[in-house]
């Protein structure tokens, strides 16, 4: 799972007269006199924009219409963007979800010869107010549910897997 947030969110800061932005390794940074940069805090910087999500997430998935169709008519969230086969952003509330497929710059293989893939156990959390009726929805679509619904001292869990692997956790709030 990596935090990101979008590079075009950055050009369009206006620039004063006596510095320059740059986009420079993917962190926004000023370019101050004599060449020295200094990076801005570009977290604060984002959420001040206006409609912009608190949290921004990728994952990998192997198939991006497949991985749309699960988080839009199973678990409520919106289509944002979609820029051909191998990206889409979803959004639901605060959350966006970034959704790269094969062929997006986040597969590609890191400079060890590893290759980024779909999978893991650090998943998103989604609430929901009725668990067993968003389970049976689940179960109905075919979707991989990876357990039966677990209770703790908080409330109620279930994971389940999108269609590329990526574990969502399903919680239910015991409201205490």
């Amino acid at each position: 799972m990596i935090l990101a947030f979008p590079r075009h969110v950055f050009m369009a800061r206006p620039v004063n007269s006596r510095s320059t932005r740059t986009i420079a390794g993917g962190v926004m940074r000023r370019r101050l006199g004599a060449g020295q940069l200094r990076s801005l805090d570009y977290f604060t910087y984002y959420l001040s924009l206006p409609d912009n999500p608190v949290a921004v997430i990728r994952y990998l998935v192997g198939d991006v219409d497949a991985a749309v169709a699960f988080y839009t008519s199973i678990l409520g969230f919106a289509v944002v963007e979609k820029w051909g086969p191998p990206f889409a952003m979803v959004r639901r509330g605060d959350l966006t979800l970034w959704l790269s497929g094969p062929g997006s710059s986040a597969s590609r293989p890191l400079a060890d010869g590893s290759k980024p893939v779909p999978g893991g156990w650090n998943r998103l959390v989604l609430e929901t107010d009725d668990l067993v009726s968003l389970v049976e929805k689940l179960r109905q679509s075919g979707a991989r549910v990876s357990n039966e619904i677990v209770s703790g001292p908080g409330g109620k869990q279930i994971l389940v897997n999108d269609p590329s692997g990526n574990p969502v956790e399903l919680f239910e709030s015991s409201g205490g």
